[in-house]
């Protein structure tokens, strides 16, 4: 059974972050789009079944904020993507609490899958 995803996607390119939500809005998604972390902590009592989270944001970096996150007790599962996929910093985001990494590029089917593994749930179908 399908459930509409509120989504929240972290992403400092406008394209690629318009990318996401054209791809997410096709498949049923709610998207809520910010181009930085501060732009995020800043919507506050929001609340979303997931966040896909750029690592490279300007000021506050995206492992910094989902330590931030994580501290605070959030527990909503976080899909980490990033063009630095080397193995340091896939753990790093691991340890710090992603649920899931994808390195750029990627396909972008693949994003549904990545989410639909991380919150447990199908989209759109």
């Amino acid at each position: 059974m399908s459930h509409v995803l509120n989504i929240a996607i972290v992403e400092d390119d406008d394209w690629v972050r318009l990318a996401y939500e054209d791809l997410l809005r096709s498949h049923g998604c709610n998207t809520w789009s910010f181009s930085s972390a501060e732009d995020y902590l800043a919507s506050a009592g929001a609340e979303y079944d997931c966040l896909i989270l750029d690592i490279q944001l300007p000021g506050m970096d995206g492992l910094e904020l989902l330590a931030r996150l994580r501290g605070a007790g959030e527990t909503m599962p976080v899909v980490v993507i990033s063009s630095h996929n080397e193995e340091q910093i896939t753990n790093r985001a691991m340890q710090k609490g992603a649920t899931l990494f994808l390195g750029k590029p990627f396909r972008p089917e693949a994003l549904i899958p990545a989410l639909e593994t991380a919150t447990g749930r199908s989209i759109g179908g």
